[in-house]
Protein backbone atom coordinates (compact mmCIF):
# COMPACT_ATOMS: atom_id res chain seq x y z
CA UNK A 1 0.00 0.00 0.00
CA UNK A 2 1.38 3.41 -0.98
CA UNK A 3 1.94 6.05 1.69
CA UNK A 4 -0.91 8.21 0.32
CA UNK A 5 -3.35 5.29 0.39
CA UNK A 6 -2.34 4.34 3.93
CA UNK A 7 -2.82 7.86 5.29
CA UNK A 8 -6.15 8.20 3.44
CA UNK A 9 -7.42 4.93 4.96
CA UNK A 10 -6.44 6.14 8.45
CA UNK A 11 -8.07 9.54 7.87
CA UNK A 12 -11.24 8.01 6.42
CA UNK A 13 -11.80 5.82 9.49
CA UNK A 14 -11.27 8.74 11.85
CA UNK A 15 -13.54 11.05 9.80
CA UNK A 16 -16.37 8.52 10.12
CA UNK A 17 -15.89 8.44 13.91
CA UNK A 18 -16.61 12.18 14.01
CA UNK A 19 -19.55 12.06 11.57
CA UNK A 20 -18.08 14.58 9.14
CA UNK A 21 -20.01 15.26 5.94
CA UNK A 22 -19.06 13.49 2.72
CA UNK A 23 -17.85 16.79 1.18
CA UNK A 24 -15.61 17.48 4.17
CA UNK A 25 -14.27 13.92 4.14
CA UNK A 26 -13.45 14.15 0.43
CA UNK A 27 -11.58 17.42 0.97
CA UNK A 28 -9.75 16.05 3.99
CA UNK A 29 -8.67 12.99 2.00
CA UNK A 30 -7.16 15.35 -0.58
CA UNK A 31 -5.39 17.27 2.17
CA UNK A 32 -3.73 14.24 3.73
CA UNK A 33 -2.08 13.31 0.43
CA UNK A 34 -0.24 16.63 0.30
CA UNK A 35 3.51 16.57 1.06
CA UNK A 36 3.25 18.20 4.49
CA UNK A 37 0.45 15.85 5.57
CA UNK A 38 1.27 12.46 4.06
CA UNK A 39 3.92 11.71 6.70
CA UNK A 40 1.91 12.84 9.73
CA UNK A 41 1.37 10.14 12.34
CA UNK A 42 -2.11 8.83 13.05
CA UNK A 43 -2.28 10.73 16.36
CA UNK A 44 -1.71 14.06 14.57
CA UNK A 45 -4.39 13.25 11.98
CA UNK A 46 -6.79 12.20 14.74
CA UNK A 47 -6.22 15.42 16.69
CA UNK A 48 -6.68 17.54 13.55
CA UNK A 49 -9.99 15.83 12.77
CA UNK A 50 -11.13 16.13 16.39
CA UNK A 51 -10.45 19.89 16.32
CA UNK A 52 -12.03 20.21 12.86
CA UNK A 53 -15.22 18.56 14.15
CA UNK A 54 -15.69 21.46 16.60
CA UNK A 55 -16.50 23.78 13.67
CA UNK A 56 -19.66 24.06 11.56
CA UNK A 57 -19.57 21.97 8.35
CA UNK A 58 -19.56 25.04 6.09
CA UNK A 59 -16.50 26.40 7.84
CA UNK A 60 -14.81 22.99 7.99
CA UNK A 61 -14.70 23.13 4.20
CA UNK A 62 -13.21 26.63 4.28
CA UNK A 63 -10.47 25.51 6.68
CA UNK A 64 -9.52 22.49 4.59
CA UNK A 65 -9.63 24.41 1.30
CA UNK A 66 -7.38 27.08 2.80
CA UNK A 67 -4.93 24.45 4.02
CA UNK A 68 -4.86 22.82 0.58
CA UNK A 69 -4.47 26.04 -1.41
CA UNK A 70 -1.84 27.43 0.97
CA UNK A 71 -0.01 24.11 1.34
CA UNK A 72 -0.28 24.59 5.11
CA UNK A 73 1.10 22.14 7.61
CA UNK A 74 -1.65 23.05 10.07
CA UNK A 75 -5.41 23.19 9.81
CA UNK A 76 -6.70 25.04 12.87
CA UNK A 77 -5.15 28.27 14.12
CA UNK A 78 -5.65 30.40 17.23
CA UNK A 79 -8.01 32.78 15.41
CA UNK A 80 -10.00 30.09 13.58
CA UNK A 81 -13.00 30.21 15.95
CA UNK A 82 -13.35 33.99 15.60
CA UNK A 83 -13.00 33.76 11.82
CA UNK A 84 -15.70 31.08 11.79
CA UNK A 85 -18.12 33.41 13.59
CA UNK A 86 -17.45 36.19 11.08
CA UNK A 87 -17.74 33.78 8.15
CA UNK A 88 -21.04 32.31 9.35
CA UNK A 89 -22.48 35.79 9.90
CA UNK A 90 -21.46 36.80 6.39
CA UNK A 91 -23.07 33.78 4.72
CA UNK A 92 -26.23 34.23 6.79
CA UNK A 93 -26.42 37.92 5.81
CA UNK A 94 -26.28 38.97 9.43
CA UNK A 95 -24.99 42.44 10.14
CA UNK A 96 -21.29 42.47 10.86
CA UNK A 97 -19.90 45.22 13.06
CA UNK A 98 -17.70 47.88 11.51
CA UNK A 99 -14.73 46.50 13.42
CA UNK A 100 -15.31 42.98 12.07
CA UNK A 101 -15.63 44.38 8.55
CA UNK A 102 -12.39 46.31 8.99
CA UNK A 103 -10.67 43.21 10.37
CA UNK A 104 -11.70 41.30 7.25
CA UNK A 105 -10.47 44.09 4.98
CA UNK A 106 -7.07 44.43 6.62
CA UNK A 107 -6.85 40.85 7.88
CA UNK A 108 -4.10 39.52 5.63
CA UNK A 109 -0.64 40.98 5.43
CA UNK A 110 -1.10 41.78 1.74
CA UNK A 111 -4.34 43.62 2.48
CA UNK A 112 -2.74 45.48 5.40
CA UNK A 113 0.04 46.69 3.13
CA UNK A 114 -2.45 47.75 0.45
CA UNK A 115 -4.71 49.38 3.06
CA UNK A 116 -1.78 51.35 4.51
CA UNK A 117 -0.58 52.41 1.06
CA UNK A 118 -4.08 53.52 0.02
CA UNK A 119 -4.56 55.42 3.29
CA UNK A 120 -1.30 57.29 2.78
CA UNK A 121 -2.20 58.16 -0.81
CA UNK A 122 -5.68 59.39 0.20
CA UNK A 123 -4.16 61.55 2.94
CA UNK A 124 -1.59 62.95 0.54
CA UNK A 125 1.27 61.27 2.40
CA UNK A 126 2.92 59.67 -0.64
Amino acid sequence: MRKEERVQAIALNICYEYNLSIEVIELFLQLVTMPKWVSKPETAIRLSIKKLAEFQPAYQKVLIESAISGNYQGLIFSDSKQKEITYLKSINNEPVSKISRLQRIIGSEDNRMQFTTNSLIEEGGC
